[in-house]
């Protein structure tokens, strides 16, 4: 049997998207890491870097986002 510990588990699931949320959000705001007209555009491409980091590390990682849009990271 396996057992695989994740961040979810480990700290309070409200604290850890908040976390999350924030760090996405900021990044979303760096122009040269997120490029994009528009909120919708530059999540878009960070969706695209976060696809491209599981491709590269894929295997090691246990838990994946399965979707993501700017509505996930920062609600009106």
């Amino acid at each position: 049997m396996m057992i695989c510990r994740d961040c979810l588990h480990c700290m309070d699931l409200g604290v850890t998207q908040v976390v999350l949320g924030n760090l996405f959000y900021c990044a979303m705001k760096m122009t040269e890491l997120c490029p994009g007209g528009n909120k919708e555009a530059r999540a878009a491409s960070l969706w695209k870097r976060i696809r491209e980091y599981y491709r590269v590390h894929g295997d090691g990682i246990a838990s994946k986002i399965q979707d993501f849009t700017y509505l996930m990271v920062k609600q009106e």
